[in-house]
């Protein structure tokens, strides 16, 4: 299968790019401008990772084979997942961006680690938590701006590292048969994009399943079922990283005081929003304001 890809890469967009290749992997890091809407296409033979690494966005919506999909701004550390094979578009706008890319093939070198000599396959994800992740892709880009002998050396050895956190951390593990069977359960781009907007837009209302099944024609249970099957989460457990990713944005990009974030993005009360924050990112909606209005450099370093 020819690889396709699309970063995007022309000269409207592209503000600086930069390729690194290791064992198994290649990383690609770059900064674009997407004032103007901005769209990327991916399809290509290897397991692909995009992690968002800074800058604002109005506006993200991708779509994805056999997947759900995401609506709404990335937040630095984000990460996308598109397995080998599997067809990946978004549409975005906003200002100036920084991402990485890592391209990495399901079989691992022969050289790595003896005992693994099959391929793993990705999990299909969208706006994914995965803070070592983040640090681990930071932490290549530095190696390879360095470009030393002991820092290559330590790209290699993390490089692995990642491809095996990403086998143990993100292997999707429904044998190929079940994947066929639950493909048949989920929703069509159409449907899946209907209860993604539904859900996005009434954030600060409340939702009920009896709602979103009559939304796609369908009983509770049916949907509870498809719903699953499409977007890897609960009904309830997608609402709530929905929630919790609008009150980040919030939090980031305006000065509206925590009360008022807290009802607009579904939430009961300022402490239900703090409780929130804690058990999930470690820290209260005061403390990731603070940390997260530090200067950023468009540009990666």
């Amino acid at each position: 299968m020819p690889a396709e890809h699309y970063y995007p890469a022309d000269e409207s967009t592209a503000l600086h790019a930069s390729q690194t290749r290791w064992p198994g992997f290649d990383l690609l890091a770059a900064s674009d401008d997407i004032r103007r809407p901005t769209e990327w296409q991916i399809h290509e033979p290897r397991h692909t990772v995009i992690v968002h690494l800074g800058g604002r966005m109005t506006r993200l919506e991708t779509e994805q084979d056999a997947h759900g999909g995401s609506r709404g701004p990335a937040l630095p550390g984000e990460c996308w997942m598109i397995p080998a094979g599997q067809r990946y578009s978004s549409r975005a706008q906003g200002e100036i961006i920084d991402y990485a890319v890592l391209s990495l093939d399901p079989m691992p070198p022969a050289a790595w680690i003896d005992g693994i000599n099959r391929p793993f396959d990705l999990a299909a994800g969208s706006a994914i938590r995965d803070a070592f992740l983040h640090q681990g892709v930071l932490q290549l880009l530095d190696a390879a701006k360095e470009g030393s002998d002991l820092a290559l050396m330590f790209g290699q050895n993390l490089g692995q590292l990642l491809w095996l956190h990403l086998n143990r951390t993100h292997k999707d593990p429904r044998s190929l048969a079940l994947r066929v069977a639950e493909n048949r359960l989920t929703y069509d781009a159409t449907r899946a994009r209907r209860l993604r907007d539904f859900i996005h837009d009434r954030l600060g209302e409340s939702l009920g399943i009896e709602q979103l099944a009559q939304l796609v024609g369908q009983s509770t249970h049916q949907m509870l079922v498809s719903f699953r099957a499409t977007f890897g989460k609960t009904p309830w457990q997608y609402i709530i990283a929905e929630r919790l990713r609008c009150a980040e944005r919030l939090l980031k990009d305006s000065t509206k005081d925590i009360t008022t974030i807290a009802f607009e993005a579904g939430f009961s009360s300022h402490s239900h929003l703090t409780r929130v924050f804690r058990t999930r990112l470690g820290s209260s909606p005061t403390e990731f304001r603070a940390a997260h209005r530090q200067s950023w450099t468009p540009g990666w370093r």
